[in-house]
């Protein structure tokens, strides 16, 4: 279900009318149906996804660190993309695996198979995301040793 923000009403008004409606969505949709964090269908796989985060975020920040860079806006920005990406990429694989689950097959076989199906998929809807954010790795900001002088610019 897309629930949009129009121009003029605050996201937390959004939030109070959602709350409000709640209720009636629920008599509507199918009792298998749940909210963001249940919709998984089991707590373990709704938690595996959590721990990824966090994870993810301290192993990049360590990265960062050793390679000598520092946290400012675009790395946050970057790990909010990539948190979204993380979040999108092992539900698709856990449900799918869940899926295999639910079709009888053993565990190790369903975990196998359903991570076979997406697994490139996936990994190609991550790659044109990366292939889109790259450039802005070649971006350079304002410099304050620039070669030419006010000057010079003038001519």
């Amino acid at each position: 279900m897309s629930i949009r923000n129009t121009g003029g009403v605050s996201t937390l008004a959004v939030i109070d009318g959602i709350r409000g409606v709640l209720p009636e969505i629920e008599k509507i949709i199918p009792k298998d149906v749940s909210m963001i964090l249940l919709f998984l269908g089991n707590w373990r796989l709704t938690l595996i996804i959590l721990a990824a985060i966090p994870l993810s975020i301290l192993t990049a920040v360590l990265v960062m660190y050793g390679g000598g860079q520092t946290l400012n806006t675009m790395t946050l920005g970057g790990f909010a993309l990539a948190v979204g990406i993380l979040v999108d990429n092992g539900t698709v694989v856990i449900e799918n695996i869940e899926r295999h689950v639910g079709l009888d097959e053993p565990v190790e076989i369903a975990i196998i198979n359903g991570t076979r199906e997406v697994g490139i998929p996936t990994f190609l809807s991550t790659l044109c995301i990366c292939i889109v954010f790259v450039p802005v790795f070649m971006l350079q900001g304002t410099r304050r040793d620039t070669q030419y002088s006010r000057a010079q610019w003038r001519q």
